[in-house]
């Protein structure tokens, strides 16, 4: 990967929101002032926190001139980050949470690896500590892996290390009235905006803290509604018609395996669609359309189970019944 030399390195924004983060802000934000990139902004949002968190950021504003903090009244992250944004100047926004850590040369890394790619936006892979396991984590490097993700629901870009070019994001922000998936949803807009390009660096650059008071440490059943809105939201763009019930059919077929109800053909053959249109590897095609199949035979025996018993069998017929439905 070619080396951006300090005198051509233009300007990163990382925006830090912070609510009640005494306990990790300073280790955060000694990970980023030390980064082997050597233009940053550290955009530090205090998100009403009732601790110290303001305290330890004005000591280290003290040392670290290129960390700056400003305080509003609690409303949420994504509206935290909404702020951040708004203050921005850099050519580059990268991401971070409070409680986390930054290896030294991730900004570097992933701003090289954006530009040798010709990408509007990346993430990079993970190292998740605190919990009861410690574990790295890695997501899909190309395009095409990415949004056939999106698609169905899969590992795509972890929020908290994105990185992109401003100036291709257009108007893009948090999505304030979402309590979960709010980084999902903006990676997802910006990834499908104006046929930007996504990626992830193939290496664990950021140190994902897991704990008891984390909003993510648990994914619960319930938080489906904040992705369905997501997915239902974005699916209107290409599909206008399409129905609610069957997006929660949708969503419960590839995030659990099975749904209450068949998803309906009609639906599916949009989805095989959009597949299309976004150049979604054939593989995954297969993969999601098999568990629709399956699902869908649990809820119609007649005939049902032979035709999945002939999908199943015969890959090379799968293909036909692909170009069937995407001639609907």
């Amino acid at each position: 990967m070619e080396t951006i030399t300090h005198a051509q390195q233009a300007l990163v924004s990382i925006i830090v929101p912070a609510f009640n983060a005494e306990q990790h802000i300073e280790e955060c934000l000694l990970s980023l002032v030390q980064q082997t990139w050597g233009n940053l902004e550290i955009i530090v949002v205090d998100d009403g926190s009732t601790d110290n968190t303001a305290t330890i950021v004005e000591q280290l504003k003290n040392q670290y001139p290129i960390i700056s903090l400003y305080k509003k009244e609690n409303s949420g992250v994504s509206s935290a980050r909404n702020l951040g944004l708004s203050i921005a100047k850099g050519v580059y926004i990268a991401m971070q949470d409070a409680d986390d850590v930054s290896l030294p040369e991730r900004i570097e890394k992933q701003v090289c690896y954006l530009e040798a790619n010709n990408l509007a936006l990346c993430g990079c892979g993970l190292s998740i500590f605190g919990g009861r396991k410690a574990r790295d984590k890695l997501y899909p490097a190309t395009d095409q892996e990415l949004k056939g993700n999106f698609l169905t629901f899969g590992r795509t870009i972890a929020g908290p290390a994105l990185l992109y070019k401003k100036q291709l994001a257009g108007s893009i922000s948090f999505d304030e009235s979402l309590s979960y998936g709010e980084d999902f949803d903006f990676v997802l807009r910006l990834t499908f905006l104006d046929g930007n390009k996504a990626g992830n660096i193939q290496e664990c650059l950021y140190r994902y803290r897991k704990h008891g008071a984390q909003a993510t440490e648990k994914l619960e059943y319930k938080n489906r509604d904040n992705l369905v809105c997501v997915f239902n939201n974005f699916f209107l763009g290409y599909y206008p018609g399409l129905k609610l019930e069957d997006v929660y059919c949708y969503f419960d077929i590839c995030r659990f395996g099975s749904a209450k109800k068949s998803l309906s053909s009609l639906f599916y053959m949009h989805i095989l669609k959009i597949f299309k249109k976004c150049d979604v590897n054939a593989v995954l095609q297969k993969k999601i359309t098999l568990k629709v199949i399956k699902n869908n035979n649990r809820h119609d025996k007649d005939g049902g189970e032979e035709f999945y018993k002939l999908i199943s069998q015969e890959l090379s017929f799968f293909d036909r019944i692909l170009n069937l439905f995407l001639r609907m």
